[in-house]
């Protein structure tokens, strides 16, 4: 029976897991004009789509909206999605129509209508603006790469979030940098957790693809205006081709793309900041807590402070706590220092501790302060807890509080003075001087096989030493690789497994870096003494890259391809 019940108990705690945030919501891939107002954009007669979806509920009669006047070319499609993660269920369900408007105009496309649980959940109402498209439908296609600053005007300390976005009417297949990031002026971290996905744009009349190659968060470390100089990045567009089989490979035409140069420029602080600032800019948050409510004049109070936000941790300062000449506040510590990223920008965390002791008794109250500076509104904003704090303070014994003996978290025991320590004869014939002399011994030995090996190394042939090097430069990208494998990037995981094969190859057969291209893989290969069965697995990996390249994972497997990659750059050790 106890058994029966605890599963009865776990049955229903998991079913009001499941039950709950449940949502129903209506997305759409159209281009985004105007976010705050949910309104869309997208050229006459082009097709976009609209999905309707049920989250973490099990919904029924599923009713469509009122298009308002758009045209409903196929659907709805239906598609399910289940995904446990950390014991936690999630299930959707969608609902999705292929849309397209003939005539220019604004377009209110309604509620749909969903039953959970006997209750009826609605989307929100979006509008869509159709636009006609601008004439010269036969002109050539473009490809953009844009820089985006999230400022252009900063303060010192303040986070900017630069992207780049690869903007293209293009069937991009490939793409990788010509030219090097540069940020001088700047301290860099990249941003992991952005989002990769293809999105369309509409610029000046006309439809684009757009994704995001690179995006980075940028700290300035001192004031000026600094120009962030322009990239070049080479795109792949597959060439119309004929001739296919298991050794030919897609022809391209490769042309360089530059980004315009961005300038930035930064300012100090306004003047008048509050006793309490501590040189954070940005947006952020703050909380305090004490660790005790009574005690002695005597005793110490531990006041935290714990602070998050998105500027510059290296700026920060703890700030100076006035509390009044009721207490004494003695130096902060900085007891934890955390960062991470999360929501497309950099987040770090501090919590600082202040050692108070009150200076007589009675019932006091104190009121700590954390001011930063807004960049949002331009002002400084200090952040205080919802009411003072009151402790109520005893008489203590008069004894001086030694505030250092409080602090010392590393006192070492005394050693009783009956025990005798042996007779010392001095540093000669000691296990030090032993040590020494052992240890110059062996420096002596070291030293000259160093110097053996390195003249060894001196007198190979360059193509040697290259063709040695290349396995554990191989062996280093693949970690690379295998960091796209974790964080499930697939896009940086075709495009870097596929410069680490290339690489390799022309590493290990000493041919001039770019010369090798998957138009003349085969015959390249073949003359240098290749395996026949390696070739055709090197073939098949790259084609499947290629497909895979702006193609959703569509080639397979991620862990097969990289271990099957491995597998190859070994046989190709062993064999050459």
């Amino acid at each position: 029976m106890r058994l029966l019940l605890l599963i009865s108990i776990v049955m229903s705690s998991i079913s009001m897991l499941d039950a709950q945030d449940v949502r129903f919501y209506a997305a759409t891939d159209a281009s985004v004009s105007n976010p705050a107002n949910r309104e869309y954009q997208v050229i006459a007669n082009s097709i976009f789509e609209v999905s309707f979806t049920i989250e973490n509920g099990k919904g029924t009669g599923f009713r469509p909206p009122d298009f308002g006047g758009l045209n409903v070319v196929q659907g709805p499609a239906t598609s399910q999605q289940v995904s446990i993660i950390n014991g936690r269920k999630s299930e959707k369900r969608s609902y999705t129509y292929s849309i397209t408007g003939a005539k220019p105009g604004s377009y209110t496309i309604g509620a749909a209508e969903m039953q959970v649980n006997g209750k009826t959940l609605k989307s929100r109402p979006f509008k869509v603006v159709v636009i006609q498209g601008r004439a010269g439908e036969d002109s050539q296609k473009e490809t953009l790469i844009l820089a985006q600053a999230s400022d252009t005007t900063a303060y010192l300390g303040q986070q900017i979030i630069l992207q780049y976005r690869l903007v293209t009417q293009e069937n991009i297949k490939s793409y990788e940098p010509v030219s090097n990031f540069e940020f001088e002026g700047f301290f860099v971290q990249e941003l992991d957790d952005v989002s990769r996905r293809t999105e369309r744009m509409i610029i000046n009349g006309e439809e684009y693809y757009s994704t995001t190659l690179e995006a980075v968060s940028l700290f300035p470390q001192q004031t000026g205006t600094y120009t962030i100089p322009s990239v070049a990045i080479r795109v792949g567009v597959p060439r119309p081709s004929r001739r296919r089989s298991l050794f030919s490979f897609q022809e391209y035409d490769y042309k360089i793309v530059n980004s315009q140069p961005v300038t930035i420029k930064v300012d100090e602080l306004p003047v008048g900041a509050p006793l309490s600032f501590s040189g954070a800019v940005g947006n952020y948050t703050a909380s305090f807590t004490i660790d005790r409510r009574t005690l002695s004049t005597d005793q110490t109070l531990t006041l935290r402070m714990n602070i998050r936000g998105d500027g510059d941790s290296k700026h920060i300062i703890p700030p100076i706590m006035d509390l009044g000449e009721d207490f004494e506040v003695y130096e902060p510590n900085s007891v934890k220092d955390d960062s991470y990223v999360a929501g497309g920008e950099v987040v770090h965390y501090k919590e600082f501790e202040y050692l108070i002791v009150p200076r007589e008794e009675g019932r006091k109250q104190f009121n700590p302060e954390f001011t930063y500076f807004s960049v949002d509104s331009n002002e400084y904003v200090t952040i205080s807890p919802d009411r003072p704090f009151t402790i109520a303070v005893t008489p203590g014994s008069n004894i001086g509080l030694n505030v250092d003996a409080v602090n010392d978290r590393n006192l070492s025991p005394n050693k009783p003075s009956s025990i005798k320590s042996e007779k010392n004869w001095g540093f000669a014939g000691s296990a030090a001087h032993i040590s020494l002399i052992s240890l110059a011994f062996l420096g002596i030995i070291s030293m000259t096989t160093h110097q053996y090996l390195k003249k060894k190394d001196e007198l190979l042939d360059p193509a040697i030493k290259a063709r040695r090097a290349a396995h554990k430069k191989a062996v280093a990208q693949m970690k690379e690789v295998k960091s796209y494998l974790d964080q499930e990037d697939e896009r940086g995981f075709y495009n870097e497994i596929t410069r680490t094969i290339l690489h390799y190859l022309e590493d290990k057969l000493n041919i001039s870096t770019g010369s090798l291209t998957r138009d003349n893989l085969v015959e390249v290969l073949s003359e240098n003494g290749i395996t026949a069965s390696s070739l055709e697995s090197i073939s098949e990996i790259l084609k499947n890259a290629e497909v895979s390249l702006f193609a959703g994972g569509q080639a397979g497997n991620l862990q097969k391809m990289y271990d099957r990659t491995l597998s190859i750059i070994e046989d190709i050790e062993a064999n050459n």
